[in-house]
């Protein structure tokens, strides 16, 4: 199943190019990385995608049952949260399970695999 669809992405910033007519699909249980050096827009992309930023053309066509969630290079936290309540907030947990339930609670299944790979 196609969740994401990405066509003749372009984004500049004055004179500088940051990514040009970029297309992609991405279906159900794809891994994608976005890997370049320092300064060449990999955020920026992301926000885009995210719906966070805007692109100077092209279009990103999300599936109604996806929900893109975008966690900031540099994000802002409650100080008086725990790491696992922070991470379940919502702004950052993003599993189909745990939307059918409440915003804010989690499946049992996400609990435990947070719970274990915080625990490592």
């Amino acid at each position: 199943m196609n969740i994401m669809t990405v066509e003749h992405l372009t984004k500049t910033y004055g004179e500088k190019v940051l990514f040009q007519d970029a297309s992609f699909g991405m279906d159900e249980n794809n891994k994608i990385g976005v890997i370049g050096v320092n300064g060449t827009g990999k955020s920026t992309f992301l926000r885009v995608i995210a719906g966070l930023d805007q692109a100077d053309e092209g279009k990103v066509a999300i599936n109604r049952d996806i929900r893109v969630s975008y966690l900031a290079q540099n994000p802002e936290f409650d100080a008086e949260l725990t790491v696992l309540r922070a991470v379940f907030q919502g702004k950052i947990h993003s599993c189909r399970s745990c939307q059918n339930i409440w915003k804010r609670w989690i499946c049992w299944r996400c609990f435990q695999v947070t719970k274990r790979l915080l625990n490592e």
